[in-house]
């Protein structure tokens, strides 16, 4: 399993780390079929919103 840091380049602030738990060994027309990368998509798109509007991470 994969992670990443959603955050914004300006702030360089990570708002959350991102479990990418998508298979080693996959294509890019597979990979966009399967509902987990349409999961993990969306939910990266909704961090990177909040973070133009400038949310910070809790704490």
């Amino acid at each position: 399993m994969r992670r990443r840091a959603a955050g914004h380049r300006l702030g360089q602030v990570v708002l959350e780390e991102v479990a990418v738990d998508l298979p080693d060994d996959r294509d890019q027309l597979t990979t966009r079929s399967l509902p987990r990368f349409a999961e993990l998509r969306a939910h990266v798109y909704e961090l990177i919103q909040r973070a133009k509007r400038g949310d910070r991470p809790a704490g």
